[in-house]
């Protein structure tokens, strides 16, 4: 659910930067690709980072039984 909204919040900044940044459109297309790999690069760490936690869940659960 929160990706999810990241993604809403995501897209709603890149569309408010379209609007109000006084840069040319080769510009600003750049700025809004270096956002978007930011934005790529912190969802892969993140559900890295979870797929992380689900497996130490399993593996926990495993040596406790």
């Amino acid at each position: 659910m929160s990706l999810k909204w990241f993604g809403v919040g995501l897209g709603l900044g890149a569309a408010v930067a379209v609007l109000y940044t006084p840069r040319a459109g080769a510009e600003t297309r750049e700025m809004l690709r270096d956002k978007a790999d930011q934005a790529r690069r912190y969802v892969a760490g993140r559900i890295g980072e979870e797929r992380y936690t689900i497996g130490d869940v399993i593996n926990e659960a495993r040596e406790s039984q």
